[in-house]
This record gives structure tokens, sequence and C-alpha cells, in this order.
């Protein structure tokens, strides 16, 4: 039997060597040897970068289908990524509706990132928190897991439909973005509900940066401008106690709320909706909005695309900060203009990142997704600014094909073991042992998937499906159930 030739990303590495000295050179028109290898070399490696395998970046890019898809004022085009686990047709154009259940295909795929389970925060009082996650928001407290479970008795998880909220004690940290949390279905009055107990919180959070502020829907804003033109006077009182968090806001009926603006006594901001399009749960953590810098967004596209296989969709026109303006469907992943709410005050603490900016959703499960957005206010970018904007907070997510992606992070040197948790992953077999492992640096990612300059940080738990974790049932109030 004769031995299997190299994989298909290492031969186009070669051919593209071998390339090289011809690529970009006119083939002679005389019959030599010299030129007929130029015109060889050149038709060989046009049909790799022209084709549907690398979308004409070669490299370990090579023979293997697409998770990466771009949306744009034309529509969306799939280009190129290495996956751990390549889905068994390539994902083409996206023109779905965004919702979960619309004609197109791209509206209910996944990549190799199949579930996200919780994010990670420390805050300094747990007792406030308590109150704020609870009696605010109307999360529950897990009632199966003991402190050892959790990591201590200083740690709480607050469960949220099939995903969690785990709160621990420490500096206070923020991801320096917007947590979007999906509420149960619009008409069941999640939203006036959870307005009126922010609204009784004001006495026991003020001095913290406790707030909130409610969004009118559609209709009222309506309401609101025709009042306004008839009584100014009236309206200007009627608007200014509908954004200023308190106690007369709650009175709306909840077909009048469209979303929800809230702060934790910390500074974190959270966005509460009830409707989301693509969203299929009843309750959960939809998204988490994220600012990034200008000019980084298609390069963190990509590192999750090849590092973990995960789905992304490229907003605007591929990574350029002027962005031809139309973004994703949201949390559904086709490619229409978003339908997901973000917050007024912007993407960053700045507040200053546009809604039509480039950016990307790197998707971690049915409706959930990573949304980056670059932020001009973040300023220039450098390594050290990127490091600066972390401040320590993780997001732990499930993926299908687990050993590859490790072995992508353990290649580029970004396997994290300085952290405070048990679990210590240096190499496979402890990885697999621990059916975890972490990382916390995206980084720029060569021709060749070779490591290059720091774009961002963020914790990354990433877990195997044969983690004990996976989709265990969690408790809830009624109307936050997973059904």
């Amino acid at each position: 039997m004769q031995p299997a030739g190299p994989p298909a990303s290492l031969r186009c590495v070669r051919r593209q060597a071998a390339c090289s000295p011809w690529l970009g050179k006119a083939p002679a028109a005389a019959a030599t040897s010299s030129g007929s290898r130029r015109a060889s070399c050149q038709q060989r490696h046009a049909k790799c970068a022209a084709g549907p395998l690398c979308g004409g970046r070669s490299g370990r890019r090579c023979g293997t289908r697409s998770s990466i898809a771009r949306s744009g004022a034309g529509g969306s085009a799939a280009v190129a990524a290495r996956g751990p686990a390549p889905t068994s047709r390539r994902d083409a154009a996206a023109a779905g509706t965004g919702s979960g259940g619309g004609s197109s295909g791209e509206c209910q795929d996944v990549g190799n990132a199949v579930h996200l389970e919780h994010v990670n925060l420390e805050v300094p009082d747990l007792y406030l928190a308590r109150v704020f996650y609870t009696e605010g928001l109307g999360l529950t407290p897990d009632p199966e897991t003991l402190g050892w479970q959790r990591g201590g008795p200083f740690v709480t998880w607050y469960n949220i439909g099939q995903q969690q909220l785990h709160i621990i004690k420490g500096p206070a940290q923020s991801t320096r973005g917007t947590i979007l949390l999906k509420l149960p279905p619009a008409g069941s009055g999640s939203l006036q509900r959870t307005a009126e107990r922010l609204a009784a919180l004001e006495p026991v959070l003020a001095g913290t940066a406790f707030g909130f502020r409610v969004v009118p829907s559609p209709a009222q804003q309506q309401q609101q401008a025709q009042r306004q033109a008839q009584s100014p006077g009236r309206a200007e009182a009627s608007a200014s106690s509908s954004s200023g968090g308190s106690r007369s806001e709650s009175s709306s009926s909840s077909s009048s709320i469209a979303s929800i603006e809230v702060t934790d006594p910390w500074g974190q901001r959270f966005l509460l909706a009830d409707s989301l399009p693509g969203f299929p749960w009843p309750a959960g953590i939809a998204e988490l909005q994220l600012p990034c810098f200008p000019g980084t967004a298609h390069l963190i596209a990509r590192f999750y695309s090849e590092v973990l296989g995960a789905r992304v969709v490229e907003d605007g026109s591929g990574g350029s900060s002027s962005s031809s303006g139309s973004g994703g469907s949201g949390s559904g992943g086709g490619g229409k203009r978003s339908s997901i709410p973000s917050s007024s005050s912007g993407s960053s603490d700045s507040g200053h990142a546009s809604a039509g900016a480039a950016g990307c959703r790197v998707y971690l499960g049915p409706g959930s997704c990573l949304r980056f957005t670059e932020d001009p206010a973040l300023g220039e970018h450098t390594a050290e600014a990127a490091e600066r904007l972390w401040s320590g907070w993780h997001v732990a997510f499930y993926v299908a094909s687990f050993s590859p992606p490790f072995s992508s992070v353990l290649d580029l040197g970004l396997n994290l073991l300085d952290h405070p948790y048990r679990d210590k992953s240096p190499d496979l077999p402890a990885a697999l042992a621990n059916r975890q492992f972490r990382f916390k640096d995206i980084v720029h990612l060569d021709g060749f998937g070779k490591r290059g300059e720091l774009l961002y940080c963020l914790g990354h738990e990433v877990r195997s499906l044969h983690h004990p974790g996976y989709l265990r049932p969690l408790h809830n109030r009624r109307d936050f159930a997973h059904e």
C-alpha cells in the first residue's frame, strides 16, 4: 500500500513556497522551460487561491470548508477557515431572515462551539450582588451546587435559562461592553415586572453605580412624540420620568417597553429584552457586546474560525473602520440588518462605538455570540493597550471537537496555566482529564497560521462535551425555565 500523501493544507503551503518566486509575474510568451514552469505554477496556485477551498488565503486554511461568512450591503460571502470540525457543506451566502426558523439554513448553523454556558465576573460585595441579580434581574441562585463545587464559599452561580452568571468575590470586573440578556417571552410582562423590581432597589443600591433606563417601544415613542407636539411641557416631564429610572416608568404596560438598560452596582452594563430573533430559549445570555480596536475585527474573526472552528460572521466591509453598513441578523446568523438591540451608551465604556462600525459575531451556540465592534474611542491598537483592556473576566463554552482546538492553542503558545482555578492543562492528557482548557490571548495569524501580535484579551474556558456540567438541568423561576 502506498503511504498517504501530505494533507491538503501542507500541500498548499509547499505549493505556495515553490510558486512564490513566480507569483505576480506574467508567463513568458515563449515556450521555454522557465516560462512553462511559471505558467503551470500560476495555474496551480490560482486554483487554490480562487477556488472554494481557501478563498484566496493559502497556508493552514487550504483544503477545509468555510466557517466564516461576511455580511455587507451586497449580502454575505463565505471565506475560508480551518476548523477542527468542518461542516458537511459550505457556509453559503447568508440571506436568511435572522430568526431561528428562517428559510435560510445559515439561520440555524453553528460551528464547533455549541453552547455558551456562563460568564464569570468578580464583584467586591456578594450581598449587593445577590440583591441586584435576584431581586433586580430575577435570576435564580443555583440550588444544586455547594461551595466546594463552585470553587469556594465566596462564589455564587445565578441561573438564567440553561446558562449562568458566575459571580465571585474579588476586585470589580467589567467586560467594558454590554451583556444582552433574553428575558421570558414578549407578552408575559417580564420587562414591566423587571422595571418595577429595579425601581424598588434604588434606595438599597444608592451610592453605587446602579442605574437603569426603560427604552420605550416604537409605538410608545410615537405616542410621546404626538403628546410633545400637542403639549411640549407635559411631554418633556413624561420623557424625563421615563428615562430616569424612577418608579413612574414601571407603570407602563409591558407592550410599551422595548428593552431596559441596566448598570450593576460596579459599572457592568446589561441590556434586557424579551424578544430576540434567532434566540431559541425563553431566557438566557444572547450576546456579549464587546469593543475592539479599529482594524482588528476581521483578524479576530479569523482567529476564532481557524483556532476554535467557531462559526463567525463578519459585519460591515470585512474589517475596515468605515463599514458599508449592513450588519448581521443578530443571534440567528443570517445576512440582513440586525434587529438585536444594543445599548444606547455604545459598545465600550467610552460610549463612542458607532452602530455602523465594522465588527464580527462569533457564535458560541444557538442564539449566543460574542459581538465585537470596532470602537475608535479605544485609540491606537497596541499589545499593551489590548492587555489593559481586560479586567480578568472569562466566558465558558463547549466545543464538539475538543482536541484539535487544544492542539492549536498549545502550538500557538496560548495555553493559560497562570489562573486561580483547580484545572491546569499543560498537555493534551491533562486537558482530557480536566475536560477543559483555558486561554486568554486572541492573536493575529499570518498566512501560514503562525502567531502574530496580540489583538484582544478575553478569558476562555473551553470545555469538552464530556464535561459533567454539559447541559445539566438548571433550576429557574417558572417563567425563566428552559423548555
